[in-house]
């Protein structure tokens, strides 16, 4: 494959993710960190310093700027995401370079351009490109270091220390990748004292993180417990890092093919170990620490997939001239595999995960404008991604249709509840609706109930209240769940409705 291909395939995913920011649903973990973007800038470094959120907060001021010039739009959101993805498969050809050759480089930036799970997660607005595009510019420093001449070791000493710094102010488990690419340089370096002296730049340029950072690994799951915590978090992460959320564990069409695509790999590195290691023992190293840690969930597997990915084209394209057999059949096991992946993505059936196609934005038009709801009215939501696009819909009526201001969404996101004029919403949560019907009950109330948001005491209470004073005017589901059961048996902490969501007017009883 040449440039010219290589290209001409990046233009096409970067068309993708632009298209996909707008379609597909902002999900709840963006939706939620949206209330930190649109925080002041020292505001919101004190909000994650005291532990908001889990994550350091270098990805939330870049977001913070972004928004505040291309809005909180989907595509505003997104955009800034879009960006970091299309330039870490740039910096992935570069370091694929550097540690194999060009041919390695450049299927490593066509493997991860087309892994199922970059193409949605790497226009997520959340920080995963992000860590994606730092990782991958750290194993690229990281080869510049190991080859420096004297006379400019220090100018890549520096570079290795402020891309390891940046990752772990991306992201909790960045110390955990840094210090696996850190001890695999240093164990091949001719020479330490390079290496000890970039270790210890990064610890002086993270060190003022280092509380809020100790805080939340005091917070982590403590090792042992049930085995099951373990196999859910090694099933959940392996699912996602092969096939994205695009083959549901009954999809023997992909992972029939899968499996021999992992077979396969396994053969070619156990034949390659001595040129594979360094690479295998960070990616294998990140999996078995996010397992044994339970914080390795699908949506951070961008934290070391990039490695991985360089690891399993270095396997290809190698394999290719000294294994052809195998590496031939273990390309057409990833083929046929990412294959179905695709079919998935365009019939939007066999989804592992249905977070990308709640309908959420629909539903909050549909129910805005039913002729039944009055001009003033309540509404109890819980899942950020219904109060997202609430106050979206309800701020776009009053802004520039094409960019919705960080201050004026935030008006409509929560308290203080606002008016734009022709309409009043107030986006309750179920304990503030459940206090404010005690005291003055509202004439209607539409019930926005989600799946894995509706299993706690202030909805129980909300639920009480409502069945004493209302009645149900209207009643709609949205989005069957298929494998609802089965997600009740992999995380029995909730319970999955059979149906994403579930919508109901309520009308007072009485005058």
């Amino acid at each position: 494959m040449n440039d010219r291909w290589l290209i001409t395939i990046l233009l096409l995913v970067c068309g993708f993710q632009l298209w996909a920011a707008h379609y597909y649903t902002v999900f709840d973990d963006e939706a939620f960190s949206c209330n930190r973007y649109v925080m002041p800038a020292g505001e919101l470094v004190g909000a994650l310093w005291n532990g908001v959120e889990p994550d350091p907060p270098l990805y939330y001021l870049l977001q913070h700027a972004w928004i505040s010039v291309f809005g909180v739009g989907p595509v505003g959101l997104r955009g800034l995401s879009i960006l970091c993805f299309l330039t870490g498969l740039l910096v992935v050809r570069e370091a694929g370079e550097a540690w194999f050759d060009a041919p390695t480089g450049r299927a490593a930036s066509l493997l991860c351009a087309l892994h199922p799970a970059h193409l949605f997660f790497g226009f997520a607005g959340r920080w995963y490109a992000t860590m994606f595009c730092l990782v991958a510019a750290l194993l690229w420093v990281s080869r510049l270091l190991s080859h420096a001449p004297p006379e400019h070791r220090w100018r890549w000493i520096v570079g290795w220390a402020v891309t390891a710094a940046a990752i772990c102010y991306t992201n909790y488990f960045g110390p955990v990748v840094v210090g696996l690419v850190w001890m695999v340089c240093i164990v091949r370096a001719a020479g330490r004292r390079p290496w000890l002296l970039a270790a210890a730049l990064a610890v002086i340029l993270y060190a003022p993180w280092l509380p809020p950072f100790w805080r939340q690994v005091v917070l982590f799951p403590p090792i042992g417990g049930p085995w099951q915590s373990y196999l859910a978090t090694a099933g959940r992460t392996l699912v996602a890092l092969l096939a994205g959320n695009l083959a549901a564990p009954d999809a023997w069409w992909v992972w029939v093919p899968m499996a021999l695509f992992v077979g396969g790999s396994v053969l070619l590195l156990a034949r390659m170990w001595a040129d594979m290691w360094p690479l295998a023992v960070v990616a294998f190293g990140a999996l078995v620490a996010g397992i044994v840690s339970r914080t390795m969930i699908d949506k951070y597997v961008m934290c070391f997939s990039g490695v991985a990915v360089l690891l399993g084209a270095a396997l290809l394209v190698r394999g290719w001239t000294r294994c052809p057999a195998i590496a031939r059949a273990t390309i057409v096991g990833l083929a046929a595999a990412w294959a179905g992946c695709a079919v998935h993505g365009v019939t939007h059936k066999h989804w592992s995960s249905l977070r990308w196609l709640d309908p959420f934005e629909s539903v909050v038009l549909e129910w805005l404008n039913d002729s039944e709801t009055p001009p003033i009215l309540d509404w109890a939501v819980s899942h950020p991604s219904g109060r997202y696009y609430l106050a979206c819909q309800v701020a776009i009526d009053v802004d520039h249709p094409w960019r919705i201001t960080p201050a004026h969404w935030r008006t409509y996101a929560g308290p203080p509840d606002g008016s734009d004029g022709r309409r009043l919403i107030t986006t309750g949560t179920p304990k503030s609706l459940a206090a404010r019907i005690e005291v003055d009950p509202p004439r209607k109330i539409v019930v926005m109930q989600t799946a894995g948001f509706a299993e706690d005491a202030d909805w129980d209470r909300l639920q009480s209240l409502l069945n004493r004073f209302y009645d149900p005017v209207r009643q709609r589901d949205y989005l069957d769940d298929t494998a609802a059961a089965w997600k009740d048996r992999l995380d029995p902490r909730f319970r999955h409705p059979a149906r994403r969501i579930t919508m109901t007017l309520w009308k007072r009883i009485g005058p």
